[in-house]
């Protein structure tokens, strides 16, 4: 799952934890030991501010994302012991549509980036072979 999402890997692992069985915290425990990533040690800190007993929303209210604000207060629902398995399901689906739309919108702008290399770079590149043998000759007859 190289390459995914941070929330969409952690709804994705939360919601086979579930329909496997396994309980939440093993299910965490479980995605915290195979994901040091950013998001994971945001994961990790949020989950030990849980586990402690103390109040998370300040801490979920300092996200950029309302995805990973939103998947987080629902695993924090899963861990209350509230059914959660809908919610992620369609939260996973939200997230996966979020996603396609966002690589679309930057496929949308390769090609306006890719112009940029090519007029800086191979654009005079292409001007001096065309314009370098008509130059040569008018410097070889100024210099006669």
């Amino acid at each position: 799952m190289e390459g995914l999402s941070p929330p969409l890997h952690l709804c994705m692992e939360i919601r086979i934890g579930i329909e496997n069985g396994d309980s939440m915290q093993t299910t965490i425990d479980r995605y915290l030991m195979n994901n040091p990533t950013v998001f994971g040690q945001f994961v990790q800190k949020w989950y030990f501010m849980y586990k402690q007993g103390r109040s998370t929303s300040d801490f979920l209210n300092s996200l950029e994302s309302q995805y990973r604000q939103t998947l987080l207060e629902v695993v924090e629902g899963g861990l209350n012991g509230q059914p959660i398995l809908k919610l992620i399901t369609e939260l996973e689906t939200e997230i996966m549509q979020a996603t396609k739309d966002e690589l679309d919108a930057d496929l949308k702008l390769l090609p306006l980036k890719l112009l940029l290399p090519l007029l800086l770079f191979q654009f005079p590149a292409f001007l001096l072979l065309l314009f370098g043998p008509l130059l040569s000759t008018i410097l070889k007859e100024f210099t006669l």
